[in-house]
């Protein structure tokens, strides 16, 4: 996430960022609006994300709460800017409801296309290329690596044009 930050220097602080942690549940770890500049936002990755394994990815939390609360006016949603959404997996969707995980994408990534965000959609070791496609939709991109260092070399392919820069 920092690697992507760093490539938004053209834009300064008209940038705001936001984080979603998702396993079993999904919870909004940084809002929209908690930080004006870069350099605090990145600095409270390091202090408040801790990843722990879950025996489950639940694509379909991370995107309902990504819909519901995470870009709304309340959390510093702010109407006539471009939305994205990055979601970085190292998994596919298994909820153990098999209706589900059939119809997660319809259900919940949908309502974002249809709000007209962008989502890139990542995924690294057990993901599969083909469930990050139909997430990602019809004006998003998908990017499979194997591991999750050989991320860095692909961050650019998911960088829109518009957005970047030469380094902070």
């Amino acid at each position: 996430m920092k690697n992507v930050l760093d490539n938004l220097s053209n834009v300064g602080n008209r940038v705001r960022a936001s984080v979603l942690v998702y396993g079993s549940d999904a919870e909004i770890k940084i809002k929209l609006n908690e930080f004006n500049r870069l350099e605090d936002f990145k600095a409270a990755l390091d202090k408040r994300l801790k990843f722990h394994g879950s025996p489950q990815t639940r694509i379909d939390k991370a995107l309902r709460i990504a819909n519901k609360e995470l870009f709304t006016k309340e959390n510093g949603d702010r109407p006539d800017v471009p939305n994205y959404l990055v979601l970085v997996t190292d998994g596919k969707q298994n909820s153990g409801s098999w209706i589900t995980d059939q119809n997660f994408v319809s259900w919940y990534a949908s309502p974002l296309w249809r709000r007209n965000i962008t989502i890139f959609a990542i995924g690294v070791a057990q993901a599969e290329y083909s469930q990050l496609k139909r997430i990602a939709g019809p004006k998003g991109k998908a990017l499979y690596r194997r591991k999750l260092n050989q991320l860095n070399e692909a961050v650019d392919t998911v960088i829109p044009k518009h957005c970047r820069g030469t380094g902070l």
